[in-house]
């Protein structure tokens, strides 16, 4: 099983809108070379998830990203478990101790 993390950082004024340019653009990337290399990328699995830290959520109205593959839209989770943290979107450990 192959996981492949993307992040990007841009300023708060414009966070949704730059980031889902930036992650639609590398997305498109990684289909092209995956595709090139005869490997087979389900959309079905991909999720994407847009990380604010506890004060930065206050200063963004709108928190949903927008990234197609193949036509479709990926799912927006509001945590994922990654090299066994789980991340969610504010950035606070709570629930990964609550589950130790």
């Amino acid at each position: 099983m192959d996981i492949t993390t993307l992040s990007h950082s841009c300023d708060v004024k414009n966070a949704p809108e730059t980031l889902s340019t930036n992650l639609q653009s590398d997305t498109q990337a990684i289909m092209k070379r995956s595709n090139a290399n005869k490997m087979i990328l389900s959309e079905s699995k991909m999720k994407c998830m847009f990380v604010t830290g506890k004060r930065l959520c206050k200063c963004i109205e709108n928190d949903k990203l927008s990234t197609q593959v193949n036509g479709k839209q990926l799912g927006q989770v509001e945590f994922q478990k990654l090299l066994g943290v789980l991340i969610d979107e504010k950035f606070s450990l709570v629930d990964h101790i609550s589950e130790l």
